[in-house]
């Protein structure tokens, strides 16, 4: 990374030893490390580069927004954020397919880091793709030579036919006419020639209304269902045609004919939030086995129930600004991890000397008083990374009954309730605890998100978490004698 060069006019190299490190903070809370060119000696060129800021690694014209965040993640493209992306999600306005792309890519690695086998076949193609597949749609497509199939793998230059066809679940963002939708094509691998196979007829399973005859089918996901039908009715037709094209490609025979069907998801009520509803249907789609009950319930092979459905889709978490706020806080955490990075690179070299240095002294002192954490009398409050990181430690101490664990709201509604949590708050409902912003508890989690307001001096959801610790300390009651009296009656009992 240190060779690569950074140009400051066509006429001239510099390397990174040519600039400074140096940070700029703005109103949105984002610090940019931007790379300024050190002060040259001599006799000036008058072409002003000497002032003029660079991005690490980029060459930026005065119109262009200066790089906030470079990520990649699981999926094979590395993405780009840009300052200005940043303010529009900030400042409650449209996303752009940058903003898009960066946040189904990060709820990609989110579940991947979960379920690493299932989500290695789980794609999210770029919206780039899905731009050529809306001017297809819209007949806005012009190429010589080309087959329809060449023209829009030109935007899947990273995948090869194979890697497709070997997925679970392919989700493309499609923006048509200012508006954001999401595709999703269940089980490519399951997909056969429709010369060599016929699926035969396959019996009823108990809790299902018919066969399951289309595991392989097109869904669309659209949070506002009356927009630009007579266009978006026709997104589907290409994707199949991309389907039928890529698959006689690869395979040199036709493929079986594939169906689409509307998902009921939750609408918005503005003309903004089409792009954050898109994020949300992804990462729902994406969660373990939630693909094949929206997809066999759109197709009418199981009855999805009123309270199956908003467990699922969570429509209440869309009506606010939570949502937004929860996907900024990702940006930031996501650009600070970045801006380590980067000052990691101004740090000196380390000098490793010969000589050993010598061993402390056994006798000495910590620097700080350990902690007291007593059984019962101690409340534990966690975050978001002990459930994700260390599950299997906080359910040995909810289980054990000589804890009070409490959750933030904030924190089940990152991680959109863990199933440990939905069972465990009312089976363990001594132990653990649901806390709101406001200081009361839950007793189960058919509510999981809340309208919340940050208060002076927070600003994501990580204040939130620190707030019910504080209120903790604040209404402080020791609950030993609840725990004894507890595992008495336990032992009682048995």
């Amino acid at each position: 990374m240190l060779d690569q060069q950074v140009n400051s006019s066509p006429s001239s190299e510099r390397y990174l030893s040519d600039f400074n490190l140096t940070s700029e903070h703005s109103d949105d809370g984002i610090e940019e490390i931007v790379l300024k060119p050190k002060a040259q000696t001599g006799t000036s060129t008058g072409d002003g580069s000497a002032n003029n800021p660079f991005t690490f690694n980029e060459e930026v014209e005065p119109s262009v927004s200066p790089l906030v965040l470079e990520y990649s993640g699981y999926l094979k493209a590395r993405l780009h954020l840009r300052r200005n992306d940043v303010q529009r999600l900030q400042g409650g306005e449209e996303l752009c397919d940058r903003m898009i792309d960066f946040l189904l890519a990060h709820a990609h690695a989110v579940q991947y880091e979960l379920r690493r086998s299932a989500l290695s076949r789980v794609i999210v193609l770029p919206s780039a793709f899905g731009e050529r597949l809306a001017s297809l749609a819209m007949g806005h497509a012009r190429f010589k030579g080309d087959t329809p199939v060449d023209f829009m793998m030109e935007r899947l230059s990273m995948y090869a036919l194979d890697e497709i066809w070997g997925a679970t679940l392919l989700l493309v963002p499609v923006q048509v006419n200012h508006h954001w939708i999401l595709i999703a094509v269940t089980n490519p691998l399951q997909a056969i020639s429709r010369e060599t196979f016929q699926r035969g007829v396959h019996d009823v399973i108990p809790g299902e209304l018919k066969p399951d005859r289309e595991p392989f089918t097109i869904l669309l996901l659209n949070s506002a269902p009356q927009y630009a039908l007579n266009v978006i009715s026709k997104l589907p037709a290409q994707m199949r045609l991309f389907l039928e094209l890529s698959w006689f490609k690869l395979k040199g025979s036709s493929l079986e004919f594939v169906n689409w069907y509307p998902v009921k998801c939750p609408e918005q009520f503005d003309s903004i939030s089409c792009g954050l509803h898109v994020v949300h249907n992804a990462e729902v789609m994406m969660r373990e086995g939630i693909a094949g009950r929206v997809r066999k319930a759109s197709q009418k092979v199981i009855a999805m129930s009123p309270s199956e459905w908003c467990r699922i889709f969570n429509p209440t978490l869309m009506q606010s600004e939570t949502y937004r706020t929860l996907k900024l806080a990702v940006v930031q955490q996501e650009a600070a991890a970045r801006r380590r990075y980067l000052r990691s690179l101004q740090s000196p070299p380390v000098v490793h000397c010969s000589r050993p240095t010598p061993r402390p002294s056994r006798k000495a002192k910590p620097t700080r008083p350990l902690l007291q954490v007593t059984p019962g009398y101690t409340i534990l409050v966690c975050d978001a990374n002990i459930l994700l990181g260390s599950l299997p430690m906080v359910s040995e101490l909810v289980t054990s009954g000589r804890w009070t664990f409490v959750v933030p709201l904030a924190v089940v509604t990152e991680l959109d309730a863990l199933t440990y949590l939905i069972t465990a708050v009312q089976a363990q409902s001594t132990s653990l605890k649901v806390q709101t912003s406001k200081g009361s508890y839950l007793k189960s989690l058919s509510i999981r998100s809340e309208a919340t307001t940050l208060g002076e001096g927070e600003r994501n959801m990580d204040d939130l978490i620190v707030r019910s610790a504080l209120w903790q300390l604040d209404h402080f009651v020791d609950r030993t004698s609840l725990f004894i009296a507890s595992r008495n009656a336990v032992k009682s009992a048995t």
